[in-house]
């Protein structure tokens, strides 16, 4: 399948199913900071030096960030945003969260420092070993990944939550020098989200014994990703487990592509013929090969 068409450009996170329909009673949507407390411990404990998180501004600025610092799982912090005021809102809530004088008149607290800049450009090389990228589009990622490519890879552990354009990012880091480690989904209120776990192939094992070269300048994203198998929309690693989420996952994207037949139906004189249909069927059939796959792992056939 052609992946260019606009519909994985939006908020990706699948409208999540009634709580009754989930696959294990106790995740709810319930948290503001993508449900940290309920993450796989790979993606908790994931620093013991220091963090790096990117994020857009939103009224949630730093909640994760404080939360990582507060339960001990980091033993440093360093929140960047590129627009002063999700800082300043990060600044509120880590006053709100740990006290009116946890930061220093110089916007400093041991362990946790809020920096302004873009992308990764306030971290020097190498400067933390992990950096959490949440709360935008998988297009900007590849865009902040891609503008030094020998800075990014010089980070340890990528922790990625994209909002949309998941298959795009993957394409991207599969052709830039990164590799995808672990996939996971979380609930965060009404919508399923994915999270990555990704390694620069500096510090993964050499392929046949080579090692493998860092990229000096990025393999650009194609306008439109070939995916008839839709392996860069749902991640094989998704069935390793699999994870308990990746059925209501695949259920809502049918029921998204059957929305879309029913609508286009509607308007159309050209009925099956029609081009959008024809391609919504086609994602149907890809879609249900896939919820059979995960349902044969889950032994729910």
């Amino acid at each position: 399948l052609s992946m260019g068409f606009s519909r994985q450009e939006y908020w990706s996170g699948l409208p999540c199913p009634p709580s009754r329909d989930l696959p294990n009673p106790r995740i709810e949507p319930r948290s503001p900071t993508l449900q940290a407390d309920s993450l796989p411990a790979e993606l908790l404990l994931i620093s013991k030096y220091l963090l790096c998180c990117l994020s857009q501004g939103s009224a949630k600025s730093g909640l994760l960030p404080i939360f990582l610092y507060e339960s001990g799982r980091s033993g440093g912090i360093i929140l960047c945003d590129i627009n002063r005021g999700p800082l300043d809102k990060a600044r509120n809530n880590i006053a709100l969260y740990l006290g009116e004088g946890a930061l220093g008149d110089g916007g400093e607290l041991r362990g946790l420092e809020l920096r302004l800049g873009d992308g990764l450009k306030p971290l020097d090389s190498g400067e933390v070993d992990t950096v959490v990228i949440a709360g935008m589009g998988g297009i900007l990622m590849t865009e902040i990944l891609g503008e030094n490519p020998v800075h990014s890879q010089s980070f340890s552990k990528l922790i990625l939550q994209p909002r949309n354009g998941s298959h795009k990012l993957r394409w991207w880091l599969a052709h830039n020098g990164f590799r995808i480690t672990a996939e996971h989904l979380v609930v965060e209120r009404k919508y399923i989200c994915e999270v990555m776990t990704v390694q620069p192939q500096r510090f993964a094992e050499p392929v046949d014994g080579v090692a493998v070269g860092l990229p000096q300048a990025a393999v650009p994203l194609p306008e439109e990703i070939s995916d008839d198998t839709l392996d860069w929309e749902i991640s094989p690693l998704l069935f390793d487990g699999p994870d308990p989420l990746l059925i209501p996952f695949i259920e809502n994207k049918i029921r998204i592509e059957e929305k879309v037949v029913g609508f286009v139906s509607e308007g159309s004189e050209e009925g099956t013929e029609h081009q959008r249909i024809a391609e919504a069927n086609r994602r149907l059939a890809a879609l249900r090969a896939k919820l059979e796959l995960a349902r044969q792992r889950t032994g729910t056939m």
